[in-house]
Formats: C-alpha cells, structure tokens, sequence
C-alpha cells in the first residue's frame, strides 16, 4: 500500500501486488496531480524507488504539476503518512486475522475508506512534534 496525507485532512492510498517500483509510483503520483487544484508539493522518504531515474524524469517533465521534497535518511518521525501507517496497524491489529492476501487487501483498504471519512484523524498526522513543518 502507498499512501499520502495532506495537513487539510485529505488521504490517498492505492493497494498494490508486490514491491513498490517506479512505474507504480509514477502512478501513483500521476493520480494525485489530477485530483489537485494547482501544484502539488510532495514530501517523501529516502525509499530508492522516490529517487529512481524514471521517477525524475517523470517529475522533471511535469515540474508544472509536482515538486518533491525529500526527508533525511533515517527520519521516520518527520514523515506525517507514517503517524496514518501507525493507525493502520492499530485497528489491523484488532480485527480478525486474514485468511489470504485478499482479506489483507479489502481489510486495509476498508480501515482505509473509513480513515478518509475521518479528516480530523488526518489532520492529527501533522500535531506531533517532527512533522508541525508541514502544517
């Protein structure tokens, strides 16, 4: 699952098979520039995918739409989608255990759905300490 959290209160996440790579990133990233109203500002970790050169090419071509700015190494607390990623795997951790990859998927994409309707919840990613640069 990726996913993408802004300090108004609105997420987007996209379930995927397999490892992240460049091509679903792009995506990704491609689906958010058209649900925005002008630029979008994307903050990401150090993941080798966000650095790929398909990725850059991919941005530099629509610097227009979208610019990202990167986290230092080693710095999961400054991440906001990470405070969401916590809350995930709070209310995983409650329901009943997965009988296949499937359940996995409609489970977490149900938490999901139901942290979207939840923008309070999301705006809460931006409270702590480390991530208040980016509210």
């Amino acid at each position: 699952m990726i996913s993408a959290v802004n300090n108004r209160g609105l997420m987007r996440f996209m379930c995927y098979k397999g490892a992240l790579n460049a091509t679903l990133f792009i995506g990704f990233i491609r689906r958010l520039t058209l649900s925005g109203s002008g630029k979008l500002f994307l903050i990401v970790d150090n993941l080798r995918v966000h650095r790929s050169v398909k990725v850059s090419q991919w941005v530099q071509a629509h610097r227009e739409e979208i610019e990202l700015f990167f986290l230092p190494a080693y710095a999961p607390e400054h991440n906001p989608d990470e405070y969401l990623n916590n809350d995930l795997k709070q209310q995983l951790k409650n329901r009943p255990k997965p009988d296949s990859q499937k359940q996995l998927v409609d489970t977490t994409s149900s938490v999901m759905r139901s942290l979207q309707r939840r923008p309070a919840r999301i705006r809460a990613c931006f409270h702590a300490q480390h991530v208040r640069y980016a509210a």
